[in-house]
């Protein structure tokens, strides 16, 4: 049911996780971790913020700006990118979320794919014009003189981490 909100401007409706701006419904949009972000305007105020749909559709049924130290929110049919109603949001520790997500983790496939490989990930750097491959996250880490978690926060995007210096060139980082 779609109600004006009580800390956005705009309206919401927390069943279908959902808000409705200027410019019609709005369910945000998916990021690379399956999350849908979504813009929205503070009510009495100039600022803006991104943040994720499901915790601005908490909000707004709470009427809560943060959520309870130590508690995060857990989708309840796992499916973050289609059903953000609040029917479907739990708040919950951390823990019992990860818990969640691994019971609902393929580890067949996964160890299947890693078994392929010889558990090991392959990993190509890549600069101006060269390119190495390297059979493991470690091998590559030994060659460049870095840290396996390094290289491992490169290839995974993580802020901050962007490419590595040798020999006057700057290597970027994927898995082949």
């Amino acid at each position: 049911m779609r109600r004006p909100g009580r800390i956005f401007q705009a309206d919401v409706d927390i069943e279908a996780g959902c808000f409705y701006t200027k410019k019609g419904r709005n369910t945000g949009s998916l990021n690379n971790s399956g999350y849908r972000l979504i813009n929205l305007k503070f009510k009495n105020e100039k600022r803006h913020a991104v943040m994720t749909l499901h915790f601005a559709i908490f909000c707004e049924a709470n009427n809560v700006t943060e959520l309870p130290k130590g508690y995060c929110l857990h989708h309840i049919d796992c499916r973050p990118d289609l059903n953000n109603g609040i029917d479907n949001l739990a708040l919950c520790t951390p823990s019992y979320n990860n818990f969640c997500a691994a019971k609902n983790r393929d580890y067949n496939g996964i160890y299947q794919k890693r078994k392929e490989n010889g558990f090991k990930q392959k990993i190509v750097a890549t600069a101006k014009n060269k390119e190495l491959t390297f059979k493991s996250q470690s091998e590559a880490a030994r060659f460049f003189s870095v840290n396996v978690s390094r290289i491992s926060r490169i290839v995974n995007n993580k802020k901050y981490h962007g490419s590595i210096m040798k020999d006057g060139l700057a290597y970027d980082f994927c898995r082949a």
